[in-house]
């Protein structure tokens, strides 16, 4: 988990001068990653999983995805 510890880092004023704090984010994600290159080095599969959610000012973004290689 990743968060700005720093309020107000980053914005703008909108029409009527108030200032709109865009610094405001929290992310989270997870890999997860599975090696059968360990027991099987000539004809192993290592497999990734990798998640990733961003929780911001006006957005929010979630991604995901998968890879592998066989050896």
């Amino acid at each position: 988990m990743e968060s700005n510890l720093v309020n107000n880092a980053y914005g703008y004023r909108d029409s009527s001068g108030q200032w709109v704090d865009q610094s405001d984010r929290t992310g989270y994600g997870f890999t997860m990653t599975w090696d059968g290159l360990k027991t099987d080095a000539e004809n192993g599969v290592v497999v990734n999983l990798n998640t990733a959610y961003l929780d911001a000012a006006d957005e929010t973004d979630f991604t995901s995805a998968i890879n592998g290689l066989w050896a």
